[in-house]
């Protein structure tokens, strides 16, 4: 197997979306955005609640985490909706350093303006012409909400989640991203190991455990994929593509990534008591 040591700024999350014979590939490009400035962090008050709507605040140590919605609707030219999209977006305020606050909300929100701007309206604009003599609104459209993961005192996970369809094809997906919250700069796996390819071996053996152990298993590499378990070294530590959770870390494969679009996004839990020794102590799951 040929284990790449090397961390990606960005992930791509693709979905093909097949409407009367036009296909729209969907791509989610992370930004790293590294920052050296400094800020102090208290523990206390540290919450994982979900708040991908409304104005539900969530108060972690210096961090106060809420979300503002939109939506984009796409008519006809005789004024019917024909599907109506939602997002949301972060706003992070942290009294003692705005800035560090700012770059994260910054990070997030060109994620998340890469999906809206280049796929999801795009696909809602091409569909119109499609229902251009309908008489009715449509029940259509695309969600893709960010909500808030776990928050400790050096990192914040958040959850971006893709659900909806244009036409009745499904769009669906998952990524997460990790901030260190002291300089506001995307985790990658070589700022939370202490050993890198122990970390890296412990994850990649698990995931590939457990497709192998899937049904779809004999698909996976067809459809121009070439082999999926040298696919797979490259893909689990790219950013987007693993994230945080209360007892590990949840690695996401892609649609499409590995085999075919039937085989849809594989999701992978990995126990904290697998790779909390290859993790340095600041970034240990407890």
């Amino acid at each position: 197997m040929n284990k790449k040591e090397k961390e990606y700024k960005a992930r791509n999350m693709s979905g093909k979306v097949s409407i009367l014979f036009i296909v729209v590939v969907v791509g989610i490009i992370g930004i790293c955005l590294a920052v050296k400035n400094l800020v102090s962090f208290d523990d206390s008050d540290v919450s994982g609640e979900d708040t991908s709507s409304g104005d539900e605040v969530i108060v972690s140590g210096e961090y106060y985490i809420s979300y503002n919605d939109e939506e984009y609707i796409s008519s006809n030219s005789a004024g019917y909706v024909i599907s109506i999209s939602r997002r949301n977006l972060p706003v992070i305020v942290n009294e003692g350093r705005q800035d560090i606050a700012d770059k994260i909300v910054d990070s997030l929100t060109l994620i998340s303006d890469d999906v809206w701007d280049n796929s999801i309206k795009v696909t809602a604009d091409e569909v119109v012409s499609s229902y251009e003599n309908v008489g009715e609104d449509m029940d259509m459209g695309v969600s893709y909400m960010i909500s808030t993961g776990v928050v400790t005192d050096n990192r914040l996970s958040f959850v971006m989640e893709m659900s909806g369809n244009f036409g009745g094809v499904s769009w669906d997906g998952e990524s997460g991203y990790n901030y260190d919250a002291v300089n506001g700069a995307i985790l990658t796996f070589d700022n939370i190991a202490n050993n890198y390819e122990g970390l890296y071996n412990a994850i990649y053996d698990d995931v590939k455990a457990y497709i192998d152990n899937q049904d779809y298993v004999n698909d996976l590499g067809n459809d121009d994929n070439g082999n999926w378990e040298e696919l797979l070294s490259d893909i689990i530590p790219e950013s987007g593509n693993w994230y945080f959770t209360e007892d590990g870390i949840r690695v996401i494969i892609p649609r499409n990534s590995i085999g075919p679009s039937s085989v849809g996004n594989i999701i992978v839990d990995i126990s904290k008591d697998n790779i909390n020794e290859y993790l340095k102590d600041e970034y240990k799951i407890v």
